[in-house]
């Protein structure tokens, strides 16, 4: 294990990384892992996030950047400053621009309502339908409830309307180092069009394509795994 790289793993929406749990109980087999959390307090953009989490990225050991959907353009923001031991950028389900199919998704969930009335009211179809995937266990659906009750409505609020104006394409074109991406072909949250730009700005981006929903590192860990030994374990191998 001492030569992977660590994963440092940016979380999705509710920025508290307790979603991680079923990826990191496979993940740490093989990596060392790290989670960053998001601050609940102040500017929730990509740019001000990206800025609170620097200091929290190793600085002695090669490390990767494995972003989950709204964390995605976070990685972005903090690949393009070249922290020193960047290994590789991993984008789970990702974008560099909110693309407009997750913004009519995001009020189908409904949003909306439950930002008002509390996200642990959220419908169980609705986390399945649109994160989870149709069979997903009771329990994981429940975790997806509990961590997005446990941030503030107004933090989350000020998220969603960061995703409005989200455009991370010029961080993605600075980024220098290895870029992969891990797509759910389940995914019926994101659509295509977020992958089909990262693809026609980078031409030759690595893509493994699994079967999974929105959420694949909950849903396909061991999948996932496999996928980030082949791309960030061969190629040092390779190399």
């Amino acid at each position: 294990m001492s030569s992977a790289p660590t994963l440092v793993l940016l979380p999705g929406l509710d920025g508290t990384g307790e979603l991680f749990a079923p990826f990191l109980a496979v993940a740490r087999q093989r990596f060392p892992a790290q989670v960053l959390r998001y601050d609940h307090e102040g500017d929730q953009s990509a740019g001000r996030l990206a800025h609170a989490l620097l200091p929290a990225l190793p600085s002695d050991r090669p490390f990767a950047l494995v972003a989950e959907s709204f964390g995605s353009p976070i990685a972005l923001r903090l690949a393009a400053s070249a922290p020193r031991g960047l290994s590789a950028v991993v984008l789970v389900n990702g974008f560099a621009r909110t693309p407009l199919s997750l913004a009519r998704a995001a009020f189908a969930l409904p949003l909306g309502w439950t930002v008002a009335r509390g996200l642990s009211r959220t419908p169980g179809w609705a986390l399945r339908r649109y994160l989870l995937g149709d069979d997903a266990p009771a329990v994981l659906v429940t975790a997806a409830r509990q961590a997005l009750r446990s941030v503030p409505s107004s933090t989350l609020h000020a998220r969603l309307s960061g995703l409005a104006v989200c455009d991370e394409t010029e961080s993605y074109l600075r980024c220098t180092a290895p870029m992969f991406y891990l797509r759910s072909t389940e995914d019926r949250l994101l659509g295509d069009g977020a992958l089909a730009l990262l693809e026609y700005l980078r031409p030759g981006l690595c893509v493994e394509a699994m079967a999974a929903p929105h959420l694949l590192l909950q849903r396909a860990p061991e999948a996932a795994v496999a996928a980030l030994e082949r791309l960030l374990l061969d190629d040092r191998q390779r190399a």
